[in-house]
């Protein structure tokens, strides 16, 4: 119960934030001026279980494009919480990693994602 209460604890503050769209332009530390082009969906492991986080995404004209939210939030660049990272490096250490994932997803319930294509 506790994990399902957390899971919609997450969902809640992640509404609240919003999607990390500051209007139609943002301006990089650099001095890069950017265009809010569209909001983007992305999924997000933690022990709760998948959340899809949807973040609002800048581009330049060309190259490559930011999302606001995601360096707000402090997300991972792959899709498992830092937590997660963390205990499948220390369980890695002893078993191969798709033990590993597999030992996480039995304790927490998670139906876990294994397609390292989506990371």
């Amino acid at each position: 119960m506790l994990l399902r209460l957390g899971r919609q604890l997450l969902e809640l503050f992640l509404r609240s934030v919003g999607t990390g769209n500051f209007g139609q332009t943002v301006t990089t530390a650099e001095g890069s001026v950017m265009r809010y082009r569209r909001d983007a969906p992305r999924r997000y492991l933690s022990i709760f279980g998948v959340i899809t986080i949807v973040r609002a995404y800048y581009l330049k004209d060309a190259g490559k494009g930011i999302f606001p939210l995601e360096a707000l939030l402090n997300v991972p660049k792959r899709k498992y919480s830092y937590l997660l990272q963390k205990w499948m490096t220390l369980s890695g250490v002893r078993t191969m990693y798709e033990a590993a994932a597999q030992w996480m997803a039995e304790i927490f319930g998670l139906i876990w994602i294994t397609d390292r294509s989506s990371e």
